[in-house]
């Protein structure tokens, strides 16, 4: 095609149709399963002269592309690698056997005059970059693209999204930000793009900014229907974790157990939140209280730990409600001497203790009870599965000066949580502050989980 195809002003339809051979070599995909979109011409753009006569060599490089037989082994090794470390290699050889059109590309980028050519300057570049397997190629294609202003109204998602995976990849985390705003303003709730770039942002030096930007997106999200993937939420308590925030590592683990409630998710919560709070024996027996209730125990050494804390709390009858509860849990080693050895001294002290609860029960219901007779009465009650007079033990408590207002109503929120009552103990657990804030939001959304008694 002559350069005096072109006017002062002219369409690219022209070099958009000599290109479309070469487009079929982005039909297939360059990586692991990553589908490559192919360009959309801008049928209406317009080109300038000066650019129109420059891109011709280039154009006709990138079109012979479509031929090179000698691409193809290496483009075979790049899409069948396992490793990161395979393709890399593949790659920098492609882009060392396209270094003719690469140079090409590089001496006419200085001739863009209009959005026409940006628009066409993006599409020869990317297909540049499939033939190379390159994402930094495919990214800087996409982008000059997107800023053109003349994708499809119908594409730009799909271009944005793929232009800011592909910068993140190739570490330009500025314009995979850039690219990954625009997937967010088409579609706001996309989880994986708010979890790239929050991820993103926190390769910039960011992490608390992105990890604000997560949880209020996410957040947003869900509460409009959409709940993102599990791993945009693993993403968040990495990002975390590699700041060694444990404040955050805590929050976005408990919006994981709240989102997708499995028994694994609520071990990565439970278990971060026992390593991050270094809880004292209280806080850490309503814990595992928590495990126990949502069948979320992480290891055979979590139920010892639960028995060995009742026990050592003075409450035996919790030890044999551990043990009864666990006995068919896949964790425990059930021939283990450990579990009969502690059910025979449960059961020795359970029945000196039964003995003793009406007495005990009296004591704390006269009218000059303390705070703390009331409440440890209340415990013992609650953990012989007695939920309701717990309850009202723990009511008086709560009523009287001196007690410790957040265990007293988290262990409130526990007992009527036993009987039924979820709203009763959405709305107890919801007051928890202090250090028990976490633990007591971990119940909160579990009773927000469960079913109220009929």
């Amino acid at each position: 095609m002559s350069s005096s195809v072109f006017s002062r002003r002219t369409r690219s339809r022209g070099l958009a149709s000599h290109l479309a051979m070469a487009l079929a070599l982005a039909s297939g995909g360059i990586a692991a399963g990553v589908a490559v979109p192919a360009p959309a011409f801008a049928q209406d753009a317009e080109n300038s002269r000066a650019f129109g006569q420059a891109a011709q060599s280039a154009v006709d490089l990138v079109n012979a592309l479509k031929d090179r037989t000698d691409l193809a082994p290496l483009q075979q090794q790049y899409d069948n690698a396992t490793t990161e470390e395979a393709r890399q290699q593949a790659t920098q050889q492609l882009l060392g056997m396209v270094s003719a059109e690469r140079q090409a590309l590089d001496a006419l980028k200085g001739s863009i005059e209009t959005e026409g050519d940006r628009n066409l300057y993006g599409q020869l570049v990317y297909l540049v970059g499939v033939a190379a397997r390159a994402p930094a190629v495919l990214a800087e294609g996409l982008g000059q693209q997107l800023d053109s202003g003349l994708v499809a109204a119908e594409e730009k998602q799909r271009y944005a999204w793929d232009a800011g995976r592909f910068f993140f990849g190739a570490g330009d985390y500025a314009n995979a930000s850039k690219y990954l705003d625009t997937v967010l303003e088409l579609s706001p709730h996309d989880g994986t793009a708010i979890g790239v770039k929050a991820e993103a942002m926190a390769n910039m030096g960011q992490s608390a900014e992105g990890l604000a930007f997560l949880r209020s997106r996410l957040q947003q999200a869900r509460a409009a229907g959409q709940t993102a993937p599990e791993d945009v939420y693993r993403r968040g308590i990495l990002i975390a974790q590699n700041e060694q925030n444990l404040q955050q590592m805590v929050a976005v683990s408990t919006d994981l157990a709240e989102a997708h409630p499995s028994p694994q998710n609520w071990t990565l919560a439970m278990d971060v939140l026992r390593q991050a709070s270094r809880y004292p024996d209280p806080e850490l027996l309503d814990l595992y209280r928590l495990m126990q209730h949502s069948n979320s125990f992480g290891s055979e050494n979590d139920i010892k730990e639960y028995i060995e804390l009742a026990d050592k709390s003075g409450l035996p009858g919790e030890v044999l409600l551990v043990l009864d509860g666990t006995a068919s849990n896949p964790l425990r080693s059930n021939g283990d001497q450990y579990y009969a050895d502690f059910r025979q001294l449960a059961e020795d002290k359970a029945a000196a203790d039964r003995r003793d609860l009406p007495a005990a029960k009296s004591d704390a219901e006269a009218a000059d009870a303390s705070a703390q007779t009331a409440a440890s009465t209340a415990d013992a009650f609650l953990s012989y599965g007695d939920s309701a007079t717990a309850e009202a033990l723990y009511r008086s408590a709560l009523a009287k000066d001196g007690g410790d207002r957040d265990r007293l109503m988290t262990r409130l929120g526990i007992a009527l949580l036993d009987q039924g009552k979820v709203q009763e103990a959405k709305d107890m657990l919801s007051q928890v502050g202090g250090a028990r804030e976490p633990l007591a939001r971990l119940w909160l959304i579990y009773a927000g989980q469960q079913q109220p008694s009929a």
